[in-house]
């Protein structure tokens, strides 16, 4: 998963159905019901109590025949019942029995808007943000005092429209209220300035939701990210430790981020120790391409016995020659011309190289200091079949022939 995915989802993580229709509230009974209504809501409001659910969902059910089609007890029972669904979680039917009731169009104003609310969230909640949008809006535009709650899911239908101006001016809104928002509101926050650019701001809520709240690898992660994107290298170091060191960093590509960061920042040999102790640990591989990478960092701290020993275990699983040709060039480098011999030879005799021309002049190199002069020249000929080391290869076999 990428940092943008990352984001994203925590963005969404913890946002759940949280606009209930009421039984309870004062305007639910402002206006006239039958007494049989009456009776049978508050039967109903018990079974609730007492989570019975399908009880109250079936006497409810029951009485809608006997109503007339657009009357308001047939609004509150189907509001009643879209109740009942939420709290199942089922809200295919709650979503149905609310579109029916508030197309009878009689609930009073408050009740109306609150529906509206609840129907709206429900439409976020299950893929129809255009129509969300629509609903949360009259509804908010209706009511007398909105919530910062009302404002939180507002904005994350926006976010979800990639709309992130509108959805910044509801979290806005959300908050206003309250001072500081919650852990969803911060997630929420931390999403939609990154969509926006606004990395600086980004970093300071990402820090907040590590100072403020439980530990969260997935926080540790998207500051990170967010470091890196800023080209902060050293800051991203630093938190990238942090949480290596709380255990956090424990997939192989994040781990391999650390090294990346650790050798950027001029200490490779903790890069290479960490990916040596990954890959006995089994979060890191011991592929061939990983093992080239600590010798490559073994090679940048100047250990070239160690950044030989780990590419002769790359070696081992690479089917082409390119790595026995870069041991082989260490061992030139540390005259061990013996051992870059053989590394040299395998490098030829497998193929497959980058550099074939190198390789070559190279190989010629060592057998001119083990006196095999003859395949020095041979090896010194080859060298002159590429561009890049026809120069080379041709001065060293007019130096062979001179000395004959």
């Amino acid at each position: 998963m990428t940092f943008g995915n990352r984001v994203n989802r925590l963005a969404i993580k913890g946002w759940v159905l949280v606009l209930v229709l009421s039984l309870a509230g004062p305007d639910v009974w402002s206006a006239t019901v039958s007494r049989s209504t009456y009776r049978l809501l508050e039967r109903v409001e018990n079974l609730i109590e007492k989570s019975a659910y399908k009880e109250a969902l079936g006497k409810l059910n029951a009485m809608l025949p006997k109503l007339d089609s657009d009357s308001l007890e047939k609004a509150v029972i189907l509001r009643t019942i879209a109740f009942v669904h939420i709290e199942q979680g089922g809200y295919a039917n709650a979503e149905k029995a609310l579109e029916q009731c508030l197309a009878i169009d009689v609930l009073p104003d408050e009740q109306a808007a609150f529906s509206r609310l609840t129907l709206g969230e429900i439409y976020a909640s299950t893929g129809k943000p255009e129509k969300a949008v629509t609903l949360l809006e009259e509804g908010l535009s209706r009511i007398r005092s909105p919530i910062g709650q009302h404002y939180l899911v507002l904005a994350s239908v926006y976010y979800q429209l990639k709309q992130y101006e509108q959805a910044k001016f509801y979290m806005k809104k959300a908050v206003a209220g309250k001072g500081k928002p919650d852990e969803t509101g911060y997630r929420m926050l931390l999403a939609i300035h990154y969509q926006l650019g606004d990395y600086k701001k980004a970093v300071q809520i990402a820090t907040d939701l590590i100072e403020r709240f439980p530990p969260n690898r997935d926080y540790w992660l998207q500051l990170i990210g967010l470091y890196q994107e800023l080209d902060q290298y050293e800051k991203a170091l630093a938190a990238n430790e942090v949480a290596y060191s709380q255990g956090f960093i424990i997939e192989e590509r994040h781990i391999l981020n650390l090294a990346n960061l650790m050798s950027y920042q001029e200490t490779p040999y903790k890069a290479a120790e960490l990916m040596m102790r990954e890959i006995v640990a089994d979060r890191v591989k011991g592929t061939s391409k990983n093992w080239e990478r600590i010798a490559n960092i073994w090679v940048l701290s100047r250990e070239y016995d160690r950044a030989a020993s780990a590419l002769k275990k790359a070696s081992v699983v690479d089917p082409t020659g390119e790595i026995a040709f870069k041991l082989g060039r260490i061992y030139v480098e540390q005259e061990k011309w013996k051992e870059a011999h053989a590394q040299l030879l395998t490098a030829l005799q497998k193929g497959g190289l980058k550099k074939p021309g190198e390789a070559h002049l190279l190989f010629g190199m060592s057998c001119y200091e083990l006196h095999f002069n003859d395949e020095a020249r041979k090896s010194f000929v080859n060298a002159q079949q590429y561009s890049n080391t026809r120069k080379s290869g041709k001065q060293w076999v007019e130096y062979i022939d001179s000395e004959r």
